[in-house]
């Protein structure tokens, strides 16, 4: 096909009313996404969203945001869950848009929820624009942009987008729209295509560069096919591209690659192995049949590229490329569990995305062939939205849009009322040890410090396996072990190890051990999913283990201390270490206090004799 020729919207500028009309059935349908009334009241105020794990994304963002805005870095040290823990690239990988979207919007949940929207917003003019990457004409383009449309809106995506699995979503849509117009670049090289690839490129390294570097070996292979046929002046500008987009993302990339570590899970088991053709089939099944409409566009796509083979051999391998590398590490997964905890499984839906456009082109086609044989041009596009319109209602597609819940927003007055009562019944001297319960809906409660202004072991990320989530009670097991196991003694240790004032048990075994531990009291009840007691320890609260002093501030910016009197020249807090950390007076040293269980290690501070004052800040390495 001789791209050079295809006309784009410039020629056919009527077509950019269907555009305009495909934006606003999208967003109808967003708006929906935040309140079922269509009311705005619930997208613009400060209630945040608290289905899945977009409270946590929210929170990272947000401590993201005002660590970017004092030291121009995201990665902070966060001493508000888990005695301390680094808050770095990795560890909450949705909550790098959150955080850029905060950072543009303001520290508040409205701009989350905002910059979720417009991101929805914008999502058939991405496919319309994958469309005009590989030279797709107008018509073809905006079919794809209905069909994308259709897609996004289908269960097993929203499933996603209810989740919080925003930076799967986004980047893997910012991929896509690079590696089209990638392959416009190699066709028409200039400005505005090479300004499109690349600044899709930076969003993909920044959303998701998981997903880059597994299709790094494919876009390779495809630079190596077409090396041949450009001069130095397009190997120059391709050069620049990944300098530009890496470039942009360099700062945070380098954290992002220091941090790797914090992949490594910490306890649980790994999923056992299985076949391979039973686990594709399996897993395809979780997509598929539950979704006919993305079968239908998967079994017209995979059509379509046979078709594309003839007239966009570039494209159609590129596509298919990326459907069976989406399917194989899907699958590699149940081999790999490694791949699990970077959500190998969920790439199925873009497996399903890659074959949009050649759905769309399959159809865009059929519709030109019936119109060119009727005479009458404008039959075609009116056959295809009948039978478009005709397969939305044969699936009952309309009812399911319209019964889709929402996203979850604000706090519920259960909720409120346990934030209230922590507020009233505990104070910041002491730490809350919150337990934590898989498989409920509990991701609000990574919301509790900012909302309580206390201190929190557990809460911040129910399925969390890292090793900073050791110190924690989840589904009656303190730190992986059954609570029913610790003598009072052992209790009574962790308590003072982790300066412990206030726990939270919701599971029978834990209250019923808490009761029956002499030095706990129940002060109040709660109901969230279910009963829950908050107790009391009757110890005095102290952050020093060993020395004295006093705790002035703890967050995102520093750990303020006052007071200090070491004991045999040290002193010791209740707050994890880490490599990088800077003590101010310089003539103060701080080093690792390693704990045989726990597997990071606590604070110590060597000084020769009492500090008025001193201040502890991390700089990320």
């Amino acid at each position: 096909m001789d791209v050079s020729t295809t006309e784009g919207f410039r020629q056919r500028p009527r077509w950019l009313l269907i555009v305009m009309l495909l934006l606003i059935g999208q967003a109808w349908l967003t708006l929906r996404l935040f309140s079922t009334d269509y009311s705005f009241e619930r997208l613009l105020n400060d209630d945040s969203v608290v289905s899945g794990r977009h409270a946590l994304h929210e929170y990272h963002g947000w401590i993201g945001a005002k660590s970017w805005q004092d030291k121009r870095v995201s990665c902070c040290f966060d001493p508000a869950y888990q005695a301390g823990y680094p808050k770095t690239p990795v560890f909450d990988g949705g909550s790098r848009p959150a955080e850029l979207f905060q950072l543009l919007g303001g520290l508040r949940p409205a701009s989350y929820k905002f910059g979720l929207a417009i991101a929805c917003f914008l999502v058939p003019l991405a496919f319309v624009g994958m469309g005009r990457g590989i030279s797709m004409t107008v018509p073809a383009s905006c079919v794809a942009g209905l069909l994308g449309g259709i897609l996004w809106w289908s269960a097993p995506c929203q499933d996603l987008l209810l989740a919080g699995d925003v930076d799967l979503l986004f980047g893997g849509l910012c991929l896509l729209l690079h590696l089209t117009w990638f392959i416009r670049f190699e066709r028409l090289p200039g400005l505005d295509s090479w300004l499109v690839m690349t600044f899709f490129a930076a969003v993909a390294w920044y959303t998701q560069p998981f997903l880059v570097v597994g299709c790094l070996p494919f876009l390779m292979l495809y630079y190596l096919w077409v090396a041949t046929r450009q001069g130095p002046i397009w190997h120059l500008a391709m050069i620049a591209a990944v300098l530009v987009s890496f470039g942009i993302n360099a700062a945070w990339l380098i954290e992002w690659g220091k941090h790797l570590w914090l992949y490594l899970p910490f306890g649980g088991q790994a999923p056992p192995s299985a076949p391979f053709w039973p686990t594709l089939s399996r897993q395809w099944s979780t997509l598929m049949p539950s979704d006919p409409v993305h079968l239908g566009v998967a079994a017209v796509g995979m059509f379509g590229l046979l078709c594309m083979l003839r007239s966009n051999r570039a494209a159609a391998w590129l596509l298919g490329l990326g459907v069976a590398e989406f399917v194989l590490l899907t699958v590699a997964g149940r081999f790999w569990p490694l791949l699990l905890d970077f959500g190998s499984e969920k790439l199925l839906l873009l497996a399903a995305w890659c074959l949009v456009l050649p759905a769309a082109y399959v159809l865009s086609g059929i519709a030109e062939h019936l119109g060119n044989a009727s005479g009458f041009h404008p039959l075609g596009a009116l056959w295809l939205m009948v039978g478009l319109v005709g397969l939305a209602w044969g699936v009952d597609l309309p009812r399911h849009w319209m019964n889709r819940s929402p996203l979850e927003i604000g706090l519920s007055s259960s909720r409120v009322a346990i934030v209230r009562g922590l507020g009233e019944a505990t104070t910041a001297d002491a730490r809350i040890l919150w337990e934590d319960r898989k498989g409920i809906a509990m991701g609000w409660t990574a919301l509790l410090a900012m909302r309580t202004q206390r201190p929190f072991l557990g809460g911040l990320d129910p399925e969390g396996r890292v090793e900073h989530m050791y110190a924690r009670l989840c589904d009656g097991k303190l730190a992986d072990r059954s609570v029913r196991l610790w003598n009072d003694e052992q209790l009574r240790q962790f308590a003072d190890r982790y300066n412990i004032g206030w726990i939270v048990c919701w599971t029978p075994d834990s209250i019923e051990r808490f009761r029956a531990f002499p030095q706990a009291r129940e002060v109040t009840e709660f109901t969230e999913g279910g009963k829950g007691i908050l107790f009391e320890l009757r110890r005095k609260p102290n952050y020093f283990l060993k020395g004295r002093g006093r705790l002035e501030q703890a967050d995102v910016r520093r750990i303020a201390l006052a007071d200090l009197e070491p004991e045999d020249g040290e002193i010791i807090l209740s707050m994890h270490y880490q490599a990088k950390m800077r003590v101010y007076p310089g003539y103060v040293q701080v080093e690792r206090d390693l704990d045989l269980d726990d597997p990071i290690p606590f604070i110590r501070l060597r000084c020769l004799g009492p500090v008025a004052r001193l201040t502890i800040i991390w700089e990320s390495p």
